[in-house]
């Protein structure tokens, strides 16, 4: 886990200093941020977290900062994900639960079950904060642009080199990033 957290709006704010990225929304530009926690995928800037989940008509919900499943258990006993297709059907299997979106469905009705599970750290109005790593926030920079730089492209607002220039500093800059 990193030590310390970086705001993701300070990252955002200088991207938006560059006239090219005037136009990229808030939300657009946080979507890109968590892809690209998902590619680089270091596992330190994901917390571990243990939380009770309250279970009512076979289904609860999962925390805002949910990333990814440790382990479920239930009155003390482990969980395993449903792998039946069928599994939301009128024939639960017992010690079992499937997530979709950010909902975990159960093979009971109502209960607690513990949750110990990755967290991606928020800050209190949900949004990621970042390792604040120079190497990290620099590729993350880089990647928003780049993902930006080629919608502008595919558009016919900016020529190839520009764009190839920001594909090549991602490039060095990602290569840093996950060397480090």
């Amino acid at each position: 886990m990193a030590e310390q957290y970086v705001n993701i709006r300070v990252i955002l704010s200088r991207i938006y200093r560059h006239p090219l990225m005037q136009d990229l929304s808030f939300e657009t530009a946080v979507d890109y941020a968590i892809d690209f926690m998902r590619i680089v995928g270091m596992p330190r800037m994901f917390e571990e977290k243990v939380v009770t989940i309250p279970i009512d008509k076979y289904q609860g919900e999962l925390p805002a900062d949910y990333y990814k499943t440790i382990q479920i258990r239930h009155n003390g006993i482990a969980l395993h994900y449903a792998t039946d297709s069928f599994f939301m059907g009128k024939e639960y299997i017992s010690n079992t639960y499937k997530i979709q979106g950010n909902v975990i469905h159960t093979a009971f009705e109502e209960g607690d079950i513990e949750l110990a599970y990755l967290s991606i750290p928020i800050d209190e109005c949900g949004y990621p904060l970042l390792p604040d790593n120079s190497s990290f926030t620099r590729a993350l920079e880089l990647y928003i642009k780049k993902q930006w730089f080629t919608i502008l492209f595919d558009l016919g607002k900016i020529n190839p080199a520009v764009l190839n220039n920001i594909q090549q500093e991602y490039a060095w800059a990602v290569g840093d990033c996950q060397s480090e």
